[in-house]
């Protein structure tokens, strides 16, 4: 095997995308869950997630990481954590993965428990079509200190991918984990008939929950306003590529959480990340409505209406 320049841990929609941009500069090694679906994406040139994509030559498949090499992880978030624990040995870490742990905790938070400080957080309003079709996307790029975002971003920014090197990655993290939440939310209202007014009431109020919480754990309002928070928010609510906005929509139109679920190919972000949201700010004493009551949507407790019943009946507050 070509010695690679990093690994692209995951073959979904993402990491296909991500692999393909960062084979323009050089080798990338793009890690498959079994040794049969590396076999199954080698022969036919494409991974089944990403079918319209060809792949370079450049990019090699395997099922084991290799070891000392730049590498980037982009499996669902859930995976993340028990990929830690595997020890790897990395000269750098990507995460491209958004969400919070059912305890409440973001990226940085399970990197600092394993020891790893060499890390990168990546976010933004991005689709894997477009970045693997070439074109143009924007990322923040996380680190603390910020030379180490700097650094890489220089080592795979090009006229597709545009990279803003950030110094908060918790504020990166929380914005890319939280908007999947409020875009589903979004996604319920379109579902339901309720209108384009009441869809970007939601995506405000919902961005206001996000910007509360953020503040709460330290990250910077600057920070939630750019790419990962607002930006990304901006994309996965209102385009119908979003596999958030789908489900959504499913269940506002009255779908059981397990019909929403099969209308949409791949991972809903927002659902999975709904309880590591709320344990995060139960322990901040911060209230989400949106959040708490699509939870209670999800369980079964509310009906579309009772939920917007149950927002609409809310004190007044002043501000937005």
């Amino acid at each position: 095997m070509t010695s690679c320049w990093i690994n692209v841990v995951g073959t979904g929609a993402w990491g296909t995308a991500l692999a393909c941009h960062f084979a323009k500069f050089g080798s990338v090694h793009l890690v498959a869950r079994d040794e049969a679906r590396a076999a199954e994406i080698t022969h036919k040139h494409m991974s089944p997630r990403l079918p319209d994509i060809t792949l370079p030559n450049q990019v090699q498949l395997g099922h084991h990481i290799q070891e000392n090499i730049l590498t980037c992880f982009a499996l669902p978030f859930g995976h993340l954590e028990a990929y830690l624990e595997q020890g790897h040995d990395h000269d750098g870490l990507i995460i491209a993965a958004k969400g919070i742990t059912a305890n409440g905790k973001l990226a940085p938070q399970l990197l600092a428990q394993h020891n790893i400080s060499n890390y990168c957080i990546m976010s933004g309003p991005s689709f894997a079509g477009d970045l693997a079709a070439g074109r143009p996307v924007a990322l923040a790029l996380a680190s603390e200190p910020l030379d180490v975002a700097s650094n890489l971003a220089a080592r795979f920014h090009d006229k597709s991918m545009r990279i803003y090197p950030d110094d908060d990655p918790l504020g990166v993290s929380l914005g890319g984990a939280v908007k999947n939440v409020v875009a589903l939310a979004c996604g319920v209202a379109r579902g339901a008939g309720l209108g384009d007014s009441a869809v970007a009431a939601l995506a405000a109020r919902g961005f206001a929950e996000i910007r509360r919480l953020g503040l709460a754990i330290g990250c910077r309002p600057e920070t939630l306003m750019g790419l990962a928070g607002f930006g990304d928010l901006f994309l996965t609510a209102s385009s119908l590529q979003s596999r958030n906005m789908q489900f959504g929509i499913a269940l506002g139109q009255g779908c059981s959480t397990d019909e929403a679920a099969a209308r949409v190919f791949g991972v809903v972000e927002g659902a999975d990340t709904l309880t590591g949201l709320l344990a995060l700010a139960s322990q901040q004493e911060i209230e989400l409505p949106i959040a708490l009551g699509l939870a209670e949507l999800l369980k079964g407790k509310f009906g579309v209406h009772d939920l917007i019943k149950a927002l609409s009946a809310r004190p007044m507050a002043m501000g937005s």
